[in-house]
């Protein structure tokens, strides 16, 4: 008879189990249990890892998310612990805010606002459906810039319309042999009936096509069409490369005129086409004359 004190004897007929065996057997099943405890807290580790943020339900209405990490927009890397939330009747969305705390609402915040999207909830009577969305997906590129214009590139390399204008009914000219604002109105900051207000310096280029006639149709009437630049109430420019001059033996004058050459204006400067009518009687500027202004690309200069 032999007394069995270690595991790796070999117990026989007859022999004796110590109280020492036993204790060695319980010592081995803590080191299983205590390795079963670390391989469980890995494979929980791995779950985070690898399902970041999944929601489970804890019970009732309860859900929580799986621990994670998530970097925000300011570069800052931030751990997100698993929390508590409660679902509400319908559909409820469970983002990461831009502070990396878990939320869930009813409806998400603005597009805008930097948010992570995690998943929904759904609440029917207590009865949940959990939707995960999936942390990673294929994605298509971000567009190149080249493939568009930022507002910057198109203030600089295209001339941007800036008055578009008719008249609200004809026009009669006073008296003859003296300039007349023509009272064109329509779409335009800074259009008025007065002329048009600058707003932004810069180079501009305007075009008017104006008729006019006599209420008699009597012919011989002749008249010219021309641009004044205004700083308050004093010309500061006679844009003579935009005057227009004609004579018709009808009664009926159709007068173009545009500045070909691009006139610098600065902010203030008010433009006035105007109408002067050097032979005839009882005119009138037509409701169909039109007016098209454009500001200048900034650079329009170094593209000549």
């Amino acid at each position: 008879m032999t007394d069995i004190t270690n595991l790796d004897q070999e117990v026989r007929e007859n022999d004796k189990i110590q109280p020492a065996w036993l204790n060695n057997v319980r010592a081995v099943i803590k080191s299983i249990q205590d390795q079963f405890a670390q391989v469980s807290t890995r494979i929980a580790e791995v779950e985070s890892s690898v399902y970041p943020f999944q929601i489970e339900r804890l019970s009732g209405t309860t859900v929580r998310n799986r621990r994670g990490a998530i970097k925000l927009q300011s570069g800052l890397v931030v751990p997100v612990e698993p929390t508590s939330l409660e679902a509400q009747e319908g559909r409820n969305y469970v983002y990461v805010d831009s502070d990396g705390v878990v939320k869930i609402s009813g409806r998400l915040p603005d597009a805008d606002q930097e948010r992570f999207e995690v998943g929904q909830v759904i609440n029917t009577g207590g009865q949940l459906t959990i939707i995960n969305y999936p942390i990673t997906a294929v994605s298509k590129p971000p567009p190149s810039l080249d493939d568009y214009a930022t507002r910057a590139y198109a203030d600089r390399s295209m001339k941007k319309a800036i008055a578009q204008g008719q008249l609200a009914s004809n026009y009669q000219i006073p008296s003859s042999e003296q300039y007349y604002t023509i009272p064109f109105i329509g779409e335009g900051v800074g259009l008025t009936s007065d002329g048009y207000k600058v707003s932004i310096e810069g180079d501009y280029e305007f075009h008017l096509q104006v008729r006019i006639n006599n209420i008699e149709r009597t012919p011989d009437l002749s008249g010219k069409i021309s641009i004044f630049i205004y700083s308050g109430d004093t010309i500061r420019e006679d844009l003579g490369v935009a005057l227009s001059q004609t004579t018709s033996a009808q009664g009926d004058l159709i007068l173009n005129a545009s500045n070909a050459v691009p006139i610098s204006l600065l902010t203030n400067d008010i433009v006035r086409f105007k109408a002067y009518i050097t032979k005839g009687e009882n005119c009138r500027v037509l409701r169909d004359s039109s007016l098209f202004g454009w500001r200048l690309p900034i650079n329009y200069r170094s593209l000549l």
